[in-house]
């Protein structure tokens, strides 16, 4: 049977202690370990450590009295290793020339939307289309002087359409009305 979270943290379920415990000395081990090298690898990158309880950065911590579960693990010098800042000034841009040269500002529609001034003879807004290739199942409706495709057979169905008012035509002629948006 499953335990609940305040079971577990109860300190009555041994197994789950012993595995927590576990867990705790090994993270606190390798903070301890990292602590004498200011936190740096001998490539100085930096190992970045956070309170167990908290999430905090590991140098918000009190590292001072007794009761903390950081007490002798690392010194304060060591504690203000484990933070970075940096003395870089980053430039500000604000909407000039400089910052036009950094971000191309100019764009263009991704997709021009067409129609059709007129449409391929026996098709009208309104028509229901199929392939006469009976290997392509797609369906469209004339709207607007575009074909828009019917994404499934639902949206057929739930557009309220009638599947014997298809007109059927040869893809080229379909083809000859503009491209709309779906049907869904």
């Amino acid at each position: 049977m499953p335990y609940t979270k305040t079971e577990l943290e109860s300190g009555t379920v041994e197994f789950y202690d012993k595995f927590i415990n576990k867990l705790r000395t090994t993270y606190l081990n390798r903070l301890a370990g990292h602590a004498t090298s200011s936190f740096r690898d001998k490539f100085n990158v930096l190992y970045s450590y956070e309170d167990i309880n908290t999430g905090d950065g590991i140098e918000d911590v009190n590292i001072d009295t007794s009761t903390s579960l950081y007490h002798g693990l690392m010194t304060e010098k060591q504690q203000k290793a484990q933070s970075v800042t940096s003395n870089t000034e980053v430039a500000l841009y604000t909407q000039e020339v400089l910052l036009d040269k950094i971000i191309d500002r100019t764009f263009s529609e991704l997709k021009d939307i067409i129609f059709a001034d007129e449409l391929p003879s026996g098709i009208v807004n309104g028509d229901l289309l199929s392939s006469t290739d009976t290997s392509d199942a797609r369906k469209w409706v004339v709207d607007n002087n575009q074909r828009r495709q019917f994404a499934d057979t639902s949206s057929i169905i739930a557009s309220g359409f009638d599947f014997a008012d298809f007109k059927v035509f040869d893809l080229t002629i379909i083809k000859q009305i503009p491209e709309g948006e779906l049907v869904d």
